[in-house]
This record gives C-alpha cells, structure tokens and sequence, in this order.
C-alpha cells in the first residue's frame, strides 16, 4: 500500500512541478487554471493529465498548436521512475517520501536554472528551511551539522561566485542549501564534485564553441550533480 501511495504521489506531483516551473520565474498566480505561454488560452482538463495529458494533444496547445515544453513530459515520466527507484533502494519506508520530494525540489532548480539562468530566492530559502526542519526532526545530519553545512556551502562559493561568469548568489545559496542536506562533513565534497562537474561543462561548450568566452552557463544543474552523487553513497 505503501507503495501504492509513493506512485501516487510522484505521479500527481509531476504536474504540479512543472506549473512550478513554468509561474514561478514569471512571477505568476500558482493558483490558476495552467494556459499556454503562447496564446494565454487555458489548457484543457484532459491535457492536465499527468504523461497522458501531453501524448494526448501530440505535445502542442490545442488553441494555438504552439509546442509544449518537453521537459514537461520528461518531470512527469521521470519522477515516478525515480520514486520506485528510491524505494527498492531504501526497502520502503516514510523517508522515500521525503527523499523524493527533494528529488522534485532539485529537479525544479534544475529546469529553471537551465530555461531562465535563475536560481530563485524562494526556492533556496524553501529548501533550505525544509533542510533543516528534516534534520530537526531526525532525518539526515544533526541541526549544528546542517546549520555548520549550510554556512561552510555559502563561503565555499561565495568567493568563485565573485570570479567566474555565469555563476551568481543564486548558486551560493543554492549551495548553502546543500550544505544543510548534507551536513558539515559531506559539504565540501559534494560541492567540490560540483565545481569539477561544472568546470568539464564549461570547457565542452567553449570547445565546442557553444558559448563564447565570455558566455555563462547554468551551475545550478552542475551542483546537484554533486549533491546527488554523496547523496547516493557514489562518493563520500
């Protein structure tokens, strides 16, 4: 039953995700009717159905026929995928749960870092709250390792952050979010993953000649590649 529920969730929370995605870096009612970014035209009932909704209507406004965002299709695929992987991994429990809105939480930064170069102040001051209200009650590093985590992450990027292009306190804080998550003594590990990460994205799309010297690039999905490889026991 358990189960039953985490699929459930992750299948409804898709949805939710992407109006996220989509309202939050326009600033934009959360709490209305989904329409195309296109026309403005409301979106149907049935193209709301989560993965069925959008193979429904071939991916496009059913106004307008302007194209959907596929990264749409890939939230509401990917996070039951990823809900049933974090179960059989953890043997079940209430804490896949928290697990996988964490998931969701970082795929949102992601997707919006990736589409606007933001990593908004909402979702870091969010996540950081949730961070250490999990640690308050018992999931996860200590409090003083989350809050020594927290800080460590924030000074750790703050200096880069002042360095190089592209890389802004969105990502410091995002940073000090990761900190909290993973305590004082994985912060610098994950964070350190994610600048390596982030340095071998760089020199590809300057390599290949996708951004030019002076260009930026999103770091946001560089440091969550960090995060989630200490996250997974990958590296510790």
């Amino acid at each position: 039953m358990l189960l039953l529920a985490m699929m459930l969730v992750s299948v409804l929370l898709g949805p939710v995700l992407n109006l996220l995605i989509d309202r939050l870096p326009r600033r934009q009612a959360l709490f209305q009717r989904p329409e195309c970014s296109i026309c403005g035209v409301a979106r149907s009932t049935s193209s709301l159905l989560p993965v069925a909704g959008w193979l429904r209507s071939h991916g496009r406004c059913q106004s307008c026929g302007a194209s959907l965002p596929r990264r749409s299709l890939i939230i509401e695929l990917g996070l039951p995928l990823v809900g049933t992987a974090l179960w059989y991994r953890g043997a079940g429990g209430t804490h896949v749960l928290l697990q996988l809105l964490f998931v969701a939480y970082f795929m949102a930064i992601v997707a919006i870092d990736l589409e606007h170069r933001l990593v908004l102040n909402r979702m870091t001051a969010a996540g950081l709250l949730a961070a250490i209200g999990i640690a308050a009650v018992g999931f996860g590093p200590s409090v003083p390792e989350a809050i020594a985590g927290a800080v460590i992450g924030f000074l750790f990027l703050w200096i880069p952050s002042l360095l190089l292009p592209g890389m802004g306190m969105g990502d410091v804080k995002l940073a000090a979010v990761i900190g909290a998550l993973v305590g004082s003594s994985y912060v610098l590990t994950a964070l350190t993953l994610g600048v390596l990460v982030g340095g071998v994205v760089a020199a590809f799309l300057l390599l290949s000649r996708r951004i030019g010297r002076r260009g930026s690039m999103a770091y946001a999905p560089s440091l969550v590649v960090g995060v989630a490889l200490v996250l997974l026991g990958v590296v510790r």
